[in-house]
């Protein structure tokens, strides 16, 4: 399909309609697998996943935004993105009416049981509705698991926290859910090249990071990260944020777009810059990270596991100047990646789960290496999709060599 963002009269693109029926599917599948009565989730992401609705930031912070399914049933809503449900209701008609509705109270300013009798009271007619009476309940990152565990134990319900089986159902993507990655992948290689213009000695990193952000929110981003940027000794050991230190020539600048979006769906970028002209220490540093990248992305196939990427990567700390493997986690490591940034699988050259590879899988694997006591250090950051022959890195953003940045 044609991974654009405009829907037209004369090709396919994006099916919005069959992605939102594919992931109420993989919940329902889920549900079913681990004989989940009723799925409570706060997480905003889940509620993104299982309705379509979209928790903005601000209306986050409360977690007084719930969606709700029971077994055989369909899934509500309780939404404060807008003052007026039944204006949401017209936008999102894929939903029933009656499952688009108010705040129904809880959320992390209920300190007291009492105070979350109207929700229990809500949830408990809506579980007795759908025929889920006496089922477990999951409740997906509650705000007060202590408080609503007893309140569901007292009306008879056994209550278990659904972490795990969550990872499970957005594990693999169907073609909707790859296009949007596809697309967030361009929007931050956009992000990456606007960043890479704006390289020269006297830039600060909170600048570079701010560029990057406006373009992620130009080309449609509904939701983004700060852009890190690390420079110069704040490249080894890596830092993932940004500062107001400004660049000087010869410096290595780590960029890490990480979280550009596209209808939520993530993409993870990560390059390696260089003020002006590269070192050959620089370099060496860098070919050393493309090579563990290289080595770990050849790995990505189905059928293997991730015990087989992490084969790829060095066991022996004293390889990144360490004594502790622990401390070596994050020189070598890799996740899913989705509507939430770090999904199941995770592994990394300290340890894995052996988590094995199906098509559909998106994977993000970041490599780095710099001497120990060194004043630099060379990341690289790929999003990579499991194909049903082996693997596609859905990152182009050149990654061969250090790309020098000249005034």
């Amino acid at each position: 399909m044609p991974f654009g963002t405009n829907g037209t009269d004369r090709y396919m693109g994006i099916d919005y309609d069959r992605m939102r029926k594919y992931r109420l599917a993989r919940v329902r599948e889920v549900m079913d697998k681990y004989q989940y009565g009723t799925l409570i989730s706060w997480d905003a992401w889940n509620m993104r996943y299982m309705t379509g609705g979209f928790p903005t930031v601000p209306c986050r912070w409360s977690a007084s935004m719930i969606s709700m399914l029971c077994q055989g049933g369909e899934p509500l809503l309780s939404a404060t993105t807008s003052f007026d449900p039944d204006d949401l209701k017209k936008v999102m008609p894929w939903l029933r009416k009656d499952h688009v509705t108010k705040d129904i109270g809880g959320g992390k300013l209920a300190f007291r049981p009492e105070e979350w009798k109207g929700f229990m009271d809500y949830v408990c007619r809506f579980i007795e509705d759908n025929g889920a009476v006496g089922k477990v309940v999951a409740l997906d990152l509650p705000p007060a698991p202590a408080i609503l565990k007893e309140l569901f134990h007292e009306r008879g319900y056994q209550v278990v926290i659904p972490t795990q089986a969550m990872y499970e159902m957005r594990m693999i993507k169907n073609p909707d859910e790859i296009a949007c990655i596809k697309i967030s992948a361009a929007i931050a290689e956009a992000a990456m090249s606007d960043i890479a213009r704006e390289i020269h000695a006297c830039v600060t990193e909170n600048k570079l990071s701010s560029v990057g952000l406006r373009r992620e929110y130009f080309m449609g981003s509904d939701e983004v990260l700060p852009v890190a940027v690390a420079s110069g000794p704040r490249t080894n050991p890596m830092h993932n944020d940004f500062t107001d230190r400004m660049l000087v020539a010869g410096d290595l600048v780590n960029v890490s777009v990480d979280a550009a979006t596209y209808c939520a769906y993530k993409t993870s970028l990560g390059r390696t810059f260089c003020v002006e002209k590269a070192s050959q220490a620089q370099k060496d540093a860098y070919s050393v990270a493309y090579e563990l990248m290289q080595k770990g992305i050849s790995a990505i196939k189905p059928g293997n596991t991730t015990a087989h990427i992490c084969a790829q990567w060095p066991k022996d700390p004293a390889f990144w100047g360490y004594s502790d493997m622990a401390a070596c986690q994050h020189f070598a490591k890799g996740h899913g990646i989705g509507l939430v940034f770090q999904e199941a699988p995770f592994f990394s050259c300290a340890y894995n789960d052996a988590t094995e590879l199906r098509p559909g899988m998106v994977l993000a694997l970041e490599t780095w290496y710099g001497p120990r006591g060194a004043d630099f250090g060379a990341g690289i950051k790929e999003t990579v999709l499991v194909t049903e022959t082996g693997c596609d890195v859905l990152t182009h953003y050149r990654s061969d060599q250090i790309i020098e940045c000249q005034a």
